[in-house]
């Protein structure tokens, strides 16, 4: 899985060692192997930073999304995986790199992640929904003609969903 996701050779030895301490502490029995190892795979991302969607962990794993969910919670409850909160800011480079943007606009969509971070709007929201409205917001101030669908695409949401986010970073950036 580390080699179809292109994450190092010290990822997949973290990841390795995640699943062995799993089978160690007896939480394989009763439970998927595949399950376990894509669970260590995330995990192992989540606490290094590394951005890999659930998703994307799933199409190369022999489980469903669902799935590598239940072994990721298994982990993270049983272990302890001291993970990160993922945040917009992490996001934007990625969203800013699939829409093909300038550095203008990813230096503006970043000032955009931060202050949703500050004012909270990306609390309890996806981060990678929040980042794709902050890249949206600050293609529209520069005027790029980028489109909701396009950004909602690059991380996988709605343009729904990337629209309400847009309202809300708008209304905090109006009282910066």
């Amino acid at each position: 899985m580390t080699g179809a996701l292109e994450l190092g050779y010290e990822l997949r030895e973290r990841a390795a060692q995640l699943f062995r301490t799993a089978q160690y502490e007896g939480l394989l029995q009763g439970r998927s192997i595949d399950w376990i190892a894509a669970g260590a795979v995330y995990g192992t991302c989540r606490c290094a930073s590394i951005i890999r969607p659930v998703e994307a962990i799933a199409e190369v794993a022999r489980c469903s999304v669902q799935e590598v969910k239940l072994g990721y919670n298994v982990l993270n409850l049983e272990l302890g995986l001291e993970t990160e909160v993922q945040t917009p800011i992490e996001y934007i480079p990625q969203v800013a790199s699939a829409c093909r943007l300038s550095q203008r606009v990813r230096s503006r969509a970043t000032e955009l992640a931060h202050l949703s971070v500050e004012a909270s709007i990306a609390n309890g929201r996806k981060p990678s929904a929040v980042a794709a409205a902050c890249v949206y917001l600050a293609s529209q101030e520069l005027d790029t003609g980028l489109r909701q669908t396009d950004v909602a695409a690059a991380v996988d949401s709605t343009p729904v969903t990337v629209r309400r986010r847009y309202y809300e970073l708008q209304d905090a950036a109006k009282g910066q």
